[in-house]
């Protein structure tokens, strides 16, 4: 019988923790929920990094609003597949995932051939970006005509089922931070538990709902607004890694408002792309 997948995690002070891993995906962090509780790391976010197997190695992607990030052999990492084995550092401690109890650590050598690819994006020279195209269109309005919520027929179970809508979007709001799409999934989910609650005229569970939409649209906003001033100094300072990581991270946020913008970001984050590629061959 094969041994199922473990997480080790090693602590500054010495400590190591051990735990099998038996979803498919799971998120790391301090906060309690979390499926892998970081204790004694304090720097670290409540949902730090999300991790899914794959068959060739762990697929991890850090939050983007966590405090610290991720690094592979010294280098920035920010998501990828890591191969069984493969110690990753997350600011005090350093973890990395086993696929049975004979996975070895990999080598300096090997490391340093996996970060290649990341390492290739901060050597990118800063002339490159004068030949990079310009738009004179804005950025769509990410909340401007939403899709109108569903309506309840049943007054009866109206407010249950609000709030089972409710739970639902919470846990989406959760996975928001690897995944812009569920928090814009979660905005209509509470229009539509606040609609039902309203027809069922429990103002109170209304008003909840209502300002838990709100709360997590400024919070999508805002976030969309830094991932634009991101962009804007890596475009004006030539790294490539800073206008990789924004212009994916924008194109994410307008999957459900395609135009002129969202097709520009597709042209920036191609043309900087290939040229790292060529950048990564000269090394």
């Amino acid at each position: 019988m094969n041994a199922m997948p473990t997480i080790e995690i090693a602590y500054a002070d010495g400590r190591k923790q051990s735990q099998v891993i038996h979803a498919a995906s799971l998120v790391l962090g301090t906060d309690a929920k979390a499926d892998v509780r970081v204790e004694g790391a304090p720097e670290l976010a409540a949902a730090q990094l999300l991790l899914m197997l794959k068959s060739n190695g762990c697929w991890v992607a850090t939050a983007k609003d966590a405090n610290v990030s991720a690094s592979l052999a010294g280098r920035p990492f920010d998501n990828g597949i890591l191969p069984f084995g493969t110690e990753l550092d997350v600011g005090s401690i350093t973890l990395r995932v086993l696929r049975d109890t004979k996975s070895r650590k990999l080598s300096p050598k090997q490391l340093l051939l996996l970060a290649a690819p990341f390492a290739a994006a901060f050597f990118w020279l800063s002339s490159d970006s004068q030949g990079l195209p310009r738009t004179a269109a804005e950025p769509p309005d990410l909340f401007a005509e939403r899709s109108a919520p569903g309506t309840c027929h049943d007054e009866a179970r109206a407010t249950a089922f609000a709030r089972e809508r409710m739970f639902t979007a919470d846990s989406m709001e959760i996975r928001y931070a690897f995944d812009p799409i569920e928090g814009l999934r979660a905005l209509d989910v509470y229009a539509e538990a606040e609609a039902c609650a309203l027809f069922a005229k429990d103002v109170n569970t209304s008003e909840e709902l209502r300002r838990r939409r709100l709360e997590l649209e400024r919070r999508i906003d805002g976030d969309f607004r830094s991932w634009r001033v991101r962009l804007d100094r890596g475009m004006a300072h030539g790294d490539a890694s800073a206008i990789l990581a924004s212009a994916r991270a924008m194109r994410t946020y307008l999957t459900f408002r395609p135009g002129p913008y969202r097709d520009w970001l597709a042209v920036v984050e191609r043309q900087v792309a290939t040229s790292v590629e060529k950048q990564r061959r000269k090394q």
